[in-house]
């Protein structure tokens, strides 16, 4: 009997508790039923537990004195005034219709986190005018605008790279700023901060972005490797780039091949093979001894500088070396050698002397004598005759080469004014060339190339061009000077 008593007792407090809640519960549907839901935001403005006059009245109130301040980057701002757009309030009973729109019995969502957001046109202005403004913004102005600059790895030294960071820069993007100013007016908003609505154009790419992290990854793989070009073999005389040059050697490594990377993308490293070229004709120019002139101790123990412009010394084979600096770079690779040569002089001069060597052919012009040199001592002498001067066929001067050695040839032929045979040919500049030339009758030396001379080749007797023929071979440096 006591415990039907309890129960009866329990049921009666239940019941009055569902009651309570049921008349709560009806009293906020009666109440929502004129008032807005709680989270509604109608124009970016919180309109919770107001009604539609109310609504109304905020927004009207600022019409007259309505005034947009838009915040932008670097400290500028524009400003929207109302009474320049011709702003006015639209009376269209659309704010009334949206709140009778809402269900009022899901009112207690509202209170546990559910949003209602609307945009109603409840004003309207001139939208010319607003172009009008709009186009003049301080954030428009060229001075202003400056583009946002990715993410990207630079050199560093030491064969690594840093991440320099973006620049979120100050460019806006039109649309969306135009479109924010918009919603602001609709809204009755008198504040835009373009940053924060996302109004400016972004960077591509940020340092902390994988595509940026594994491109630093990349590159900082491709100057990992070096080549060092070992000059102890040759005379080496570098001015452009002699700060490289330690101990007669050269090292092309990260602090080089950095400038040989291309990025594609902002994300793809690539080798560029034409950079690598360019810098090698560079360099080449530098240590390449051929076509360049020389200091030189004639015949007489005078001290000469023999003119560039002869077809002797050392040549870089540029294009095997940028595929060996490429393969480098790909395989990030460590080597020592001599660099790779389309022609190479006198070698074993421990880097420092002067490539003619101690064996060699000497043609002074201006005696007309031509001397023959081997291991350091004169081996042979003879008188000559070179190219006509007053012709202007005169024999060109410099540090030229034997080109090879040829017996019984006719020089001249089909195309030219002459055709000679000769018995020994020894080529060192192009057509020009050492040779016998038997129709002098034994006359050499003298003045005689000053009105009869050659047509650039240096004339012997028979017997001469024997001996030097016999003594030299292709390769041996033809010094020709005045």
């Amino acid at each position: 009997m006591e415990k039907l008593k309890n129960l009866s007792k329990r049921n009666k407090i239940i019941i009055g508790i569902v009651i309570i809640l049921l008349v709560i519960y009806f009293a906020g549907a009666y109440y929502y039923s004129n008032h807005f839901l709680k989270g509604t935001t109608v124009n970016g403005i919180n309109c919770s537990n107001k009604t539609a006059a109310q609504l109304e009245k905020q927004m009207k109130k600022n019409i007259d004195s309505y005034l947009l301040t838009i915040k932008e980057r670097k400290d500028l701002q524009d400003t929207v005034k109302g009474s320049d757009i011709d702003l006015a309030y639209l009376d269209n009973g659309a704010i009334a219709k949206y709140q009778k729109s809402q269900n009022a019995f899901v009112w207690p969502a509202g209170y546990f986190g559910s949003k209602y957001n609307k945009n109603i046109d409840t004003v309207s202005y001139d939208e010319k005018k607003l172009d009008k403004i709009f186009k003049k913004f301080n954030c428009f102005k060229k001075k202003n605008i400056k583009k946002p600059v990715s993410a990207y790895p630079k050199y560093d030294g030491n064969n690594k790279y840093k991440i320099v960071p973006e620049d979120d820069g100050t460019q806006i993007v039109k649309d969306t700023l135009r479109k924010a100013v918009e919603t602001c007016i609709a809204g009755g908003e008198e504040t835009l901060d373009a940053d924060k609505s996302g109004c400016y154009k972004e960077p591509d790419y940020r340092k902390d972005d994988k595509e940026i992290t594994q491109l630093k990854t990349d590159m900082e793989k491709m100057v990992s490797g070096s080549i060092t070009w070992d000059y102890s073999n040759r005379y080496i005389n570098l001015t452009k780039f002699k700060d490289g040059l330690k101990d007669n050697k050269f090292t092309v490594n990260g602090d080089i091949t950095n400038k040989f990377i291309k990025i594609k993308n902002h994300t793809k490293a690539t080798i560029d093979s034409k950079k690598i070229e360019d810098w090698l004709i560079s360099y080449a120019n530098d240590s390449n001894t051929i076509y360049k002139s020389r200091k030189f101790k004639s015949h007489s123990g005078r001290k000469i500088t023999v003119p560039s412009g002869g077809p002797y010394g050392w040549r870089m084979h540029v294009e095997k070396e940028t595929k060996a600096i490429k393969k480098m770079m790909q395989e990030g690779s460590k080597e020592t050698r001599q660099p790779l040569y389309k022609q190479k002089a006198v070698e074993n001069t421990n880097g420092k002397l002067n490539d003619i060597g101690n064996s060699y052919v000497e043609v002074d012009i201006s005696s007309q004598s031509v001397y023959v040199y081997k291991n350091g001592k004169q081996v042979f002498a003879t008188s000559c005759v070179t190219g006509d001067v007053t012709k202007g066929r005169g024999t060109h001067t410099g540090a030229c080469v034997v080109q090879y050695k040829q017996r019984n040839k006719v020089l001249g032929g089909p195309g030219y004014d002459y055709a000679s045979p000769v018995s020994y040919w020894m080529p060192f500049n192009g057509g020009e060339g050492l040779h016998d030339a038997t129709w002098r009758h034994g006359s050499f030396g003298g003045s005689i190339y000053k009105g009869n001379g050659s047509h650039g080749c240096v004339n012997l007797d028979i017997s001469a061009a024997a001996t030097i023929y016999g003594i030299i071979d292709a390769g041996w440096p033809v010094i020709v000077h005045y």
